[in-house]
Order: structure tokens, then C-alpha cells, then sequence
């Protein structure tokens, strides 16, 4: 018992002092901070127009959302994917390519631990330049959204465990590079389903029906999409133990291949790359 608390202390010790020390770090690159969460709020911002578009073309609405109401979906679209954005994937396979994973597992915290917080360090300080933005878009577009304080809380707080299940994701994909070496294809295929599958290209009820079904059933729209609707008010925050359940059951099984797959990828790592 005495060491699980001193391993427990150990752990969030490492987390926040990680989190300290890379919320410093990101601030020092705010003007790169900006490009990228530029570019993802072109991509939102494409997606509202096109969206728009249909909607006005089809009558008013389209699949329950009306033009105003596409705009108000994007951007809360803009503040949910920025909280649970995640490049772990992608720094964790150049890492592997580069032979460079020794003096990662020399750190005092592990690295999936440092992953984790490096993540939410990126979040806190691009949030500051994410939710002005997402403001100005729903003020030009006319935005509509009718949220519960409710709901809101219910979003906010489901939103670390959305968070960590995405970062924990991309910690298993990135780890396929100690076998395939060179991932881009695999990278690419997977950011394509999760933009499609976690409603980030459109809300789910435009969607055919196989889609949704699909989309039910893997994480990202329970990660991402889930949220964007309770924000939106569009989701009975009375069934949010749903979503939980869903994603802590996404936790348990990510925890549990991790616990299995990462000693044997950090043995397969040691050969790639030197």
C-alpha cells in the first residue's frame, strides 16, 4: 500500500513537473503554435461552408442542422478537437525512425506519462489562441447554439478522459513503426478515419447510416463529436454516463495492450534506426 501512494506521488510529481516545463516550452513558440492551429481551423472553416452550402441547397437543412446551426457546430468543432488534439503518433514514429528512443526511456517518467503531458501542455497554450478564433468565426457566420450550464459542465469534465483515450491511441499507432519503420501510409489512413469518424468533416446525422453505426462504435466520435453536441445542446446531458462508459472501457483496453506491447516495441526499437 505504502508503495502504490509513493508510486501514485511519483507519477503526478513527474506529470505536473513535465507539464510545468512544457507549458513554458510551448509558450516560447506561440507564433508556431499559431500556424498550426491555423491550419486545422481552415480545415473546419472549409467544412462549415461546404456544409452551409448543402444545407441552403436542400432546403434550409440538412440531416437536423440548419445553416446557422452547421456554423455553431464547427465552432465548438473548433474548441473540442483543439482539446483533444494529439501529433503523438507522428513524434513518437520519428523518434523510432531516428534510433533515438534510448534517451526517452532514460527519462525519470515514463515516456507514455510524458506523452500525456506534453499533450496537455500543447492544449492549455493553444486554447488561448483557438477560442478567440472559434468566437470571431461564429460571430461572421451567425453561429447557433443553445447549451445547458449543464451540459457544459458534463462536456468539460468528459473532456480529460477524451483527451487521455486519443493520446493513448496514438500511442499504439506510433508504436507500429519499431515493426513497418516508415508509417506515413498507416499515419495517413488513420487521421483519415478519425477526421471522418469523429465528426470533425460533418455531425453524424448527415452521415448514412452504416456510418453512424460505424462511428458509434469506435472512440473518436465519443472523444470528439460527443462533446461538439453537448456543447452544441443537441445531447441529453442526462446520458452522458454513456459516453463515459464508452471511453473508459477505450481506456481499460488501451491501458491493457499498451501494458503488453510496449516492453516487447521498446526491445524491437533498440534494432531501428541505430
Amino acid at each position: 500500500m505504502t508503495s502504490a501512494v509513493a508510486s501514485l506521488r511519483q507519477g503526478v510529481g513527474g506529470f505536473t513537473g513535465v507539464l510545468r516545463a512544457q507549458t513554458m516550452l510551448w509558450s516560447q513558440y506561440r507564433a508556431n503554435l499559431a500556424i498550426w492551429a491555423t491550419t486545422g481551423m481552415l480545415q473546419s472553416i472549409v467544412y462549415l461552408s461546404v456544409w452551409r452550402a448543402v444545407a441552403n441547397a436542400s432546403g434550409g437543412a440538412v440531416g437536423g442542422y440548419d445553416a446557422a446551426q452547421f456554423a455553431g457546430y464547427f465552432c465548438v468543432m473548433l474548441f473540442v478537437r483543439e482539446m483533444t488534439y494529439s501529433f503523438i503518433a507522428w513524434h513518437l514514429s520519428g523518434t523510432v525512425q531516428q534510433g533515438a528512443i534510448a534517451p526517452m526511456l532514460a527519462r525519470p517518467q515514463h515516456p507514455v506519462l510524458y506523452f500525456l503531458a506534453e499533450m496537455t501542455s500543447y492544449r492549455l497554450v493553444s486554447i488561448t489562441l483557438v477560442v478567440p478564433a472559434a468566437f470571431a468565426v461564429g460571430w461572421y457566420f451567425d453561429a447557433e447554439v443553445h447549451p445547458s450550464v449543464g451540459a457544459v459542465v458534463v462536456a468539460l469534465l468528459l473532456l480529460p478522459l477524451a483527451s487521455v483515450v486519443r493520446t493513448l491511441g496514438d500511442v499504439l499507432i506510433g508504436l507500429t513503426s519499431v515493426k513497418f519503420i516508415r508509417i506515413g501510409g498507416i499515419l495517413t489512413s488513420y487521421y483519415t478515419v478519425v477526421v471522418f469518424m469523429s465528426g470533425q468533416f460533418a455531425p453524424l446525422t448527415v452521415l448514412p447510416d452504416w456510418m453512424q453505426t460505424v462511428a458509434k462504435a469506435l472512440p473518436f466520435w465519443w472523444i470528439v463529436g460527443y462533446p461538439v453536441e453537448l456543447l452544441m445542446g443537441r445531447a441529453d446531458p442526462h446520458q452522458a454516463w454513456i459516453a463515459a462508459l464508452v471511453l473508459l472501457t477505450w481506456f481499460v483496453a488501451a491501458m491493457t495492450f499498451l501494458r503488453w506491447v510496449w516492453p516487447r516495441a521498446m526491445r524491437a526499437a533498440e534494432t531501428v534506426g541505430g
